[in-house]
């Protein structure tokens, strides 16, 4: 049987050219896969410095109209702070000192970018950082709906649309005080000794999984619940009173008789309605690339 020598040749030109854009195709992906963390230009303070610090008192940050402070961060919790995320999501390269930062702005600016994009342009500089997203699977907690039954009210809509895009609050002056003000879906949490609160108003499960992400649970909850309704949350528990580092407000080492409140695992379930589950999952890590101790300010 004679062979059509122009239909192989079609056939391998064709065969040739969707190879072609195959990897063209899988070369786009993967470089937009490694593309660093916030390559564009982002706004910059007015003035920032980095010091070293050797004197503890932290970690502690401060924000306030124009002026952003924070003591005793390593570079991870820095990386953390600045792209939301908890210090266990970021890995890499490491650097062992511990730094102040005070930076300042005009005093409208929005917290969503003190915090954001323009501490994130700093770390950028003056670490010569360079960073890059990997989602790895990594033990989690599933957020799920207890036997019992959801134990929190529907909420009322008693909270304040989010202030991610306001300026900061002005320190109240001596003597003066202010109500307090929920904003929805942003749980308010709170710390005194062993004892933990988590209180919102118009909280949903996601807001709320991704709220105990940031608890000493150390490890990212997903939401598994199912619920779309919004909640009024009003949560108390206690931390391990042997952990080292917990200001109980008397200088001295905590017993296990101080522990009064349950475990967040028991205080979920017989106060809200819900329990924590172990699993396996995605999550979204930042991988540091490259960190060198700061330039001189």
């Amino acid at each position: 049987m004679p062979v059509n020598h122009k239909r192989g040749t079609t056939q391998r030109f064709a065969q040739a050219t969707a190879r072609a854009l195959l990897s063209g195709l899988i070369a786009s992906v993967i470089a937009f896969a490694q593309e660093p963390v916030n390559p564009k230009p982002a706004p910059t303070f007015e003035a920032a410095t980095i010091k070293l610090n050797s004197n503890g008192g932290g970690p502690y940050a401060r924000l306030l109209p124009g002026r952003l402070r924070m003591t005793f961060y390593s570079v991870q919790e820095l990386v953390a702070f600045a792209y939301g995320v908890r210090a266990e999501q970021v890995v890499g390269k490491t650097i062992a000192d511990r730094y102040d930062i005070e930076a300042t702005t005009d005093g409208k600016t929005p917290m969503s970018q003190i915090v954001g994009p323009m501490l994130q342009a700093l770390l950028e500089n003056r670490f010569s950082l360079r960073l890059h997203h990997e989602v790895r699977r990594l033990p989690v907690f599933e957020l799920t709906i207890a036997k019992s039954g959801i134990r929190m009210p529907i909420t009322k809509g008693e909270c304040a649309p989010s202030a991610a895009n306001a300026a900061p609050q002005p320190t109240p002056a001596g003597g003066e005080s202010r109500p307090p003000v929920f904003v929805c879906d942003q749980p308010r949490t709170g710390a005194k000794g062993v004892t933990r609160t988590l209180e919102g108003r118009g909280i949903t499960m996601t807001g709320l999984a991704e709220s105990l992400s940031r608890t000493e649970l150390n490890r990212t909850v997903l939401n598994r619940t199912g619920l779309t309704t919004a909640f009024d949350v009003s949560l108390k528990w206690a931390v391990d009173p042997t952990v080292p580092g917990l200001d109980d407000g008397k200088g001295g080492v905590r017993t296990q008789g101080e522990n009064t409140e349950t475990s967040i695992f028991i205080a979920l379930q017989e106060q809200l309605g819900l329990k924590l589950e172990t699993s396996q999952g995605p999550v979204d890590v930042l991988v540091i690339d490259r960190a060198e101790r700061p330039s001189q300010n």
